[in-house]
Formats: C-alpha cells, sequence, structure tokens
C-alpha cells in the first residue's frame, strides 16, 4: 500500500467539502479553528481524539524533548529539557533553579527564585526571572532563552560552566609510535637496519591523570635499548584554574628558563580560561549616554559588538587578535547619534589581562646527566594592573644556587609594547672554598604591529654586565653536576653573556608575506658568537605556492662546537603546483637546496590523496644531487584507518636502496571492552554506537566505528566544546540514530564517552487498527522496548516508526479515559533486503 493512498478518499471528497461548507453558518471565531472530527468523513468509526495542543501555532504534546539551548543568541548545548502546557504559548520549558544556576542565572539576586529548593521545577521563566523569555521552534528543535543581563551572574564571553566539564570515563591507554628501515641493496650504509618505538601510556581515574613516557630502539648493531623518559601523575584544580603534577615535568620559560626536574609543580592553566580571557587583550573603556550598542573594528574588520547599559563600561573580555594594533571604537546612543575613538595596544609574552594572576610554584631535584641532581624551590608571580601595566617576579632558591627576577611590562599605545626585568642570580661553583660567582642580567622585550603597513615587529634583549653571572642550568654544568667535567670547565671560563632575539613579519597583500628573524649568543672570551639568521617569503597564484628560505648559521669556535662548520648558508625553494586538472587532490612540488660550498640538490615529486576521507596518501619523488654524483628517489604510501595509521615506503640513493615503515596508533582498555584506534594526542572521545558498526564519524579521516560499534576520535580540545557528529548517509539500512550529534567539554587529558543510541530494526508504516477502525488521528504510539522511540498517529491510522524490529509490539495512547489505550503487537513480512520502508496492518487491543 502506497504511503499517499492515505491522502486520496479526504481529496475526492474535496470539492464536496467546499460548496458543504459555504452554505453552513459560521461561527464567529477570534482566530483560525480547525475542526479534529473532519478527520472521520472518510472514517465515521474513527474515535476522536484530543488535538488541541496543535490546533494553535507551534502547538505541541507536552513532554521531554531533546533541543539545541540557546542563550541570548549563544548556543549553550544539547539537552532533553521538559516541556509543559504554557498559558501564553503552547508549550513552557521547564528548569529548576539549579539549571538555571548552571546557566549562569544569578539565582541568589532574584526574589522568587532565591528560596526555592534547588531541584523543584518552575513554568514559566517569566514568572520567576523578570523580562525573560523563551521561544520554543519545534522544526528545528531549537529552545531559544532570552534573559537580562541584570539578571545574569558577571561571566567572560564564550565562558563554559565547570559543572559541564568532563573528566571522562576510568581507563589504560597506550599512544605508540613505531618506525625502522631495512637494507634491500647497497655498500656498507645499507646494513644499518633500525627500528625505534615512542610509547606514552597511561591510566585515568576521575581526575587524575597516569601517564609514562619512553622509548625503545634497536641500533644498527642489533643492541636493544628501553629508555624511559617520564613518568608523573596530573589533575586539575578547577576552583584554581591551575593544574597540579608530580613527578617528572618542566618549570615555566616565560620569567626564568625553563629547566627539566622530578618534584611538585602547581601552576596556573591558562588553557581553562575562555578564549576571550586568553592571551593579552586591553579594556576598552568608555561612557555611555544611553543603551548604547558598542562596535569595535580591527583593520576594518568588526571583532567585538554589544550592547552596553548608560555610565561608564569596561569591555575586559575581548578575544585576542594579533600582538597588538589599533582598535576602532563606534558608541551608537539610542538616537542614532555615534561617537567615534580609537585605542591603540601591543604586548609583549609576560603582559597579563588587567585582573589576571599567573603563578607558578615548583620544587624538587633538578634533572641532569649526572648523579648530582641539585634540589631547588621556584615561585613566579604575574599580574595585570591597570592601563596596560603588567608587575611580575620571581625567586629561585637551591643551596649553591639563588636567584631573584623583578620587572614591569607597559603597554605604550601606538609606540608598541615593552618589558624590562633584571635577575641577580648568586652561584657556588665546583670549589667550596673559592668564592660565589654574582652577577646581574638585563632583559628587554619590545613588542608593535603597525597598522598602516600590516608590519609585525618583536625583539628580546638579554644583557649580562658580570661575568659572574650563570643561569641555574649553567651553573648545575660550570659546577661539574652534569657530570662532564671538560665542559664544566669550558663552562666557567665561557659563560653564556648576551643574547639578542628579533622577528619582523611583513604583509605585502597579494604579493606574498615575509618574515625574518635573528638570533645571536655571545659568550665570554671567545671572540665569537652564534649566530642565526632566517629570511623567508611565501607567495601564492591561486593555489600554486612559492616558498623561499635563506638561512645563514655562525658557530662559535670552542667546546660546543668544535665539530661544528664555523659558517654556513643554504637557500631553499620550494613550488607547489596543484594537479586537480587531472587528478583531484593531487600536486606537484618542486625543490631546491644549495649551500655556500656549492653543494646542490633538486627533487621533484607528486604526492596525493585518494580513497573516501582522504584515508590514502601517497608521495614519489626523485632527485639529483651534485656530490654525491647520483640521483636519489623515495615512495611511500600512508593509511589512515580506524584502528591506526601504516607507512611503507622505500628510498635510493648512493648508500643503497632501503626499505622504510611507520606505524602509529593507539589501544584503550574501558569498561566495555579493548578499541583499537589513530594515535590519540592529548584527549579523546569514546564514541560509541552499540551493535551498529561501519558509521562515519565527521571530520575524522578514516574513522568508522567498528564491530562493537566503537570508535576512538582523537586531538579534542580541552575546556572547549567539541561537536561529535555521525554521518547519517553511512547508517546501516536497519539502523537509525534519532540523535545524531553530541557535545562534550573535556578536561585534559580525559577519555570522555559519546554513547549514541543507535534504533536497530527497521523502517516501517504500520496501519493501526481497532476492532476494524483505524486508530484516531493524533495518538501517542511507543515502541515498548525502546526507550525514546516513538510516534504521532496519522490520518487512517497510519504510524510511521524507525528502528523496529521484526517482532515487535506497540503501546498506543489518545486520552486518559480507562478505554483510550490499547497495544499491538505485530510481525513483519519478509521482504527483500533493500526494501527501504515495510508496511504492516496491526490490530490494537
Amino acid at each position: 500500500m502506497s504511503i499517499h493512498s492515505l491522502h486520496r478518499p479526504l481529496a475526492r471528497c474535496g470539492g464536496c467539502l467546499l460548496l458543504c461548507a459555504s452554505l453552513l453558518p459560521t461561527p464567529a471565531r477570534a482566530e483560525g479553528y480547525f475542526d479534529p472530527h473532519a478527520f472521520a468523513i472518510d472514517n465515521p468509526g474513527q474515535v476522536p481524539v484530543d488535538l488541541s495542543a496543535f490546533a494553535t501555532p507551534g502547538g505541541q504534546q507536552p513532554g521531554r524533548y531533546r533541543v539545541v539551548l540557546m542563550l541570548n543568541r549563544s548556543r549553550v548545548d544539547t539537552r532533553d529539557v521538559t516541556f509543559v502546557t504554557g498559558s501564553d504559548q503552547p508549550l513552557e520549558p521547564q528548569f529548576t533553579p539549579q539549571a538555571l544556576a548552571a546557566l549562569g542565572v544569578a539565582v541568589d539576586r532574584l526574589p522568587a527564585l532565591r528560596g526555592l529548593p534547588t531541584d523543584q521545577p518552575i513554568a514559566p521563566l517569566s514568572r520567576y526571572i523578570p523580562d525573560a523569555r523563551a521561544r520554543f521552534d519545534f522544526a528545528r528543535q531549537t529552545l531559544a532563552l532570552s534573559i537580562p543581563q541584570a539578571a545574569l551572574r558577571n561571566a567572560a564571553r564564550g565562558s563554559i560552566d565547570p559543572a559541564r566539564w568532563d573528566n571522562g570515563i576510568p581507563a589504560l591507554l597506550a599512544s605508540y609510535n613505531l618506525s625502522g628501515n631495512r637494507a634491500l641493496s647497497g655498500g656498507e650504509s645499507a646494513t644499518a637496519d633500525s627500528d625505534y618505538l615512542n610509547l606514552i601510556s597511561g591510566a585515568n581515574l576521575g581526575a587524575w591523570r597516569l601517564r609514562n613516557y619512553a622509548t625503545w630502539f634497536r641500533d644498527e648493531g642489533g643492541s636493544r635499548h628501553w629508555q624511559p623518559l617520564q613518568t608523573w601523575v596530573q589533575r586539575d584544580l578547577v576552583a584554581w584554574r591551575s593544574k597540579l603534577r608530580l613527578g617528572d615535568s618542566a618549570t615555566g620559560a616565560d620569567l626564568f628558563e625553563s629547566v627539566p626536574f622530578r618534584g611538585v609543580r602547581l601552576a596556573s592553566d591558562e588553557t581553562m580560561l575562555p578564549d576571550s580571557q586568553r592571551g593579552f587583550a586591553p579594556v576598552v573603556r568608555g561612557i555611555a549616554n544611553s543603551n548604547a550598542r558598542v562596535t569595535i573594528r580591527q583593520n576594518g574588520n568588526v571583532i567585538d559588538q554589544r550592547t552596553v547599559p548608560p555610565g561608564p563600561f569596561a569591555l575586559a573580555d575581548l578575544y585576542p587578535t594579533s600582538y597588538g594594533g589599533t582598535l576602532e571604537v563606534t558608541v551608537t546612543e539610542a538616537d542614532g547619534s555615534e561617537r567615534h575613538f580609537s585605542q591603540a595596544f601591543s604586548s609583549v609574552p609576560v603582559m597579563q589581562r588587567e585582573g589576571q594572576l599567573e603563578y607558578e610554584l615548583s620544587g624538587g631535584e633538578l634533572l641532569t646527566s649526572g648523579s648530582d641532581r641539585p634540589g631547588f624551590g621556584q615561585l613566579t608571580l604575574r599580574y595585570g594592573f591597570p592601563h596596560g601595566f603588567t608587575g611580575y617576579g620571581g625567586l629561585l632558591l637551591s643551596p649553591d644556587y639563588q636567584a631573584t627576577l623583578l620587572g614591569a611590562g607597559l603597554g605604550l599605545g601606538y609606540a608598541g609594547s615593552l618589558a624590562l626585568d633584571a635577575t641577580t642570580a648568586r652561584a657556588r661553583l665546583a670549589d667550596p672554598d673559592a668564592p660565589a660567582q654574582q652577577g646581574t642580567a638585563w632583559r628587554v622585550q619590545y613588542s608593535n604591529h603597525l597598522d598602516a603597513t600590516d608590519t609585525t615587529l618583536t625583539l628580546s634583549a638579554s644583557y649580562v654586565a658580570d661575568r659572574g653571572y650563570f643561569t641555574f642550568s649553567d651553573a648545575a654544568v660550570a659546577s661539574g653536576q652534569a657530570g662532564d667535567e671538560s665542559e664544566a670547565a669550558w663552562r666557567r671560563d665561557h659563560n653564556r653573556r648576551n643574547r639578542l632575539q628579533f622577528d619582523l613579519s611583513q604583509s605585502l597583500g597579494r604579493a606574498g608575506s615575509l618574515t625574518l628573524s635573528a638570533y645571536q649568543q655571545s659568550f665570554w672570551d671567545t671572540g665569537g658568537a652564534q649566530r642565526n639568521v632566517m629570511l623567508g617569503y611565501v607567495t601564492h597564484w591561486g593555489r600554486v605556492s612559492l616558498n623561499l628560505n635563506l638561512a645563514w648559521v655562525e658557530n662559535v669556535r670552542g667546546y660546543e662546537a668544535d665539530d661544528l662548520p664555523g659558517s654556513e648558508r643554504q637557500l631553499s625553494l620550494t613550488l607547489q603546483v596543484p594537479l586537480d586538472r587531472w587528478r583531484e587532490r593531487s600536486w606537484l612540488s618542486y625543490t631546491l637546496n644549495t649551500d655556500a660550498s656549492h653543494r646542490t640538490g633538486q627533487l621533484l615529486g607528486v604526492n596525493g590523496n585518494a580513497l573516501a576521507d582522504d584515508a590514502l596518501s601517497y608521495q614519489v619523488q626523485a632527485g639529483y644531487d651534485n656530490q654525491q654524483g647520483g640521483g636519489n628517489g623515495l615512495a611511500s604510501v600512508t593509511y589512515r584507518g580506524a584502528k591506526g595509521e601504516g607507512t611503507v615506503g622505500a628510498s635510493h640513493d648512493q648508500g643503497g636502496t632501503r626499505l622504510n615503515y611507520r606505524a602509529l596508533g593507539s589501544v584503550v582498555a574501558h569498561s566495555g571492552g579493548l578499541t583499537l584506534g589513530q594515535s590519540l594526542g592529548d584527549t579523546v572521545a569514546l564514541v560509541q554506537t552499540p551493535g551498529a558498526a561501519g558509521i562515519r564519524v565527521r571530520n575524522v579521516t578514516g574513522g568508522r566505528t567498528d564491530g562493537d560499534g566503537d570508535l576512538l576520535v582523537p586531538s579534542l580540545m580541552p575546556y572547549r566544546e567539541n561537536l561529535l557528529a555521525l554521518d547519517t548517509t553511512t547508517l546501516p539500512a536497519n539502523v537509525d540514530v534519532p540523535r545524531a550529534a553530541q557535545t562534550r567539554v573535556p578536561t585534559q587529558g580525559a577519555v570522555v564517552r559519546a554513547r549514541f543510541d543507535a534504533h536497530l530494526g527497521y523502517r516501517v508504516v504500520v496501519s493501526l487498527r481497532r476492532q476494524g477502525q483505524p486508530l484516531p488521528f493524533g495518538a501517542i504510539a511507543t515502541l515498548l522496548g525502546a526507550e525514546g522511540n516513538s510516534g504521532i498517529v496519522g490520518d487512517n491510522g497510519e504510524l510511521y516508526l524507525s528502528g523496529v524490529p521484526a517482532r515487535a509490539r506497540l503501546a498506543v495512547k489518545w486520552g486518559d479515559g480507562p478505554g483510550n489505550a490499547c497495544t499491538a503487537a505485530f510481525t513483519l513480512p519478509a521482504a527483500p533486503p533493500d526494501e527501504p520502508v515495510r508496511a504492516v496492518t496491526a490490530e490494537c487491543r
């Protein structure tokens, strides 16, 4: 029976209905009305049902619906919300004070909410929050809440309530990277076979993360080596927006130099902050004379727009856009009048937003290559004061080394930003009877962005006034604590002195962009310095790209560089051209490398992707080196699937022919078993579609659920909303997933579960009958044994459901009376496997 057949009888009587309607008196009504008894014209015995819920625009049955929740035009999440019949609109959402508090409502400031139990459902919102509104778009399954700012807690834009942060499930996990090569033919070097394994393993329990980083390798002689490198335990301290780490770690590099150590580290974590609070951005201040709109532009682009009440305003949650520039601010009053002003800003790495504190407290033993590992403790603080001023300082204490640091950073408007600090250190080296070495190092940092030319430049310079100044790590080396006495002696006489780092980035518009990076490090009594200058140019013509790089490296003569050439100069050119005209997703590349010794190498290659999701990638290259006197080449193929990634390839040069391989992947043990996957990254999701295999997850290359319905989705963003969406076009014919997208907010290192309830079964049209008559239009039918799988009976008693098993039972209800419910059982008839929709008639008793 065709689905369209249920409309034919009514269509045949359309003219009769219109004629009768024109002859009958029409009762006066304030709004449009449809009499549900009209559905019984073709079926006089059909029982009428109460359809008052559908009689008004947007009307639906009360109940629990999964909706996309929006608050003041910003997406919050996807959740189940209970709706009740409303007085002002068909459906009103129910919330508890606890749920409203999680949305940012200042429950304690609202008299109507303050005294209520936290779990008491309330509706409508306007009764408890003045001027609040809720609009439910049933067709889009979207619930839009509008709540005045006065009723909300002050929170930065993009803030996610930590109550939504997901620590994930208990799990054991390991991520591996195995590579190696084998000789196929050639000279002496062809016998140098080797294998290398990089392994990160660990366990998750609640907020705790245990990790171990180790390597294994087999060298050319066949010897095998296992080397544990780091082991640590870590957890979040949410109330402090900080992390506690026990075991192997490294200190921060913002103030003192970063050093590896074993001990305890407690530090604030900027990744826990919303994007509008990360990095540096200025506070934009002004005065509004009415409810005004403030628009902020940079380089002609609107980067922020919001409404502010009358009086002074301070916008402290701008998203960071660059190292600096000029913000153009427009204040549009309620009467349409406008005021304009500009505010220049820039930042150096040490600068903090106004009112923001960054800290680190570390203690333990310095990790050196020797057996003597000095203990130490370190404290650093940075705080953002008003008007673009940042103060910072630090203290480092060890038995034979002490250092203090004080500094300040200041925004200078159009002139850029500047930071200046001084570090005073005292070190006792190898001879305990010798006087302690002490000195001071000055450091200046400068940054600016020039909007007129789109130029960004940064400068960092350190000046050491006294040769007795040592950093903590240099003091450990000079004391012989690193285990190498010859290096210690060289360090005592030739310690690091002045250092300069300069970076410039220049946009050339359509012509491309230019970058310049220069570095210099001098040493005491060496007569030379280490220098490194890099000049780069990038341009594009459509999808054709050109990359040109010049490098100049000069090494200081001395202990650290005896085996290095005094000077190196190198030029590199890379040209990449798409080959879409002949093969989609493929490129032709040419690379030229040459140096001051006139050694020149050239490579011509083709690379690209193939298969669905770009799961297969390939690379073929052929080249020539004028000093090796022959050609060289390589070819490789990489496949990336749900259970990992593998590469095989071969290379040839004057040394012979070699076979190369690489395998990357992971394994996670959880309550449901073992799941193999791609390399995990830091944070991962376990997507589960129980009983449904082969379902693709969007934006995951090669990712489809395995035989158990599991898939690992790697590299999630911690403390951010991550959308996990199934590709419904890959659902098997007998699988339906009503909710195909979920959002998760994982903590760092978590394995979060995203379970999608798959309805396994068939798509079915059921003709429901009771005593030979169709069930009433609007009756609610629920598939027993399948939670959440229900539908509304249409005209002529027809019902469409998905995920229906071969043998099924339905519970049908169309009113509150004892005779307004029945149960129907049926068995689906045999049909071809590719039949999209099956039809069956069932008697409801």
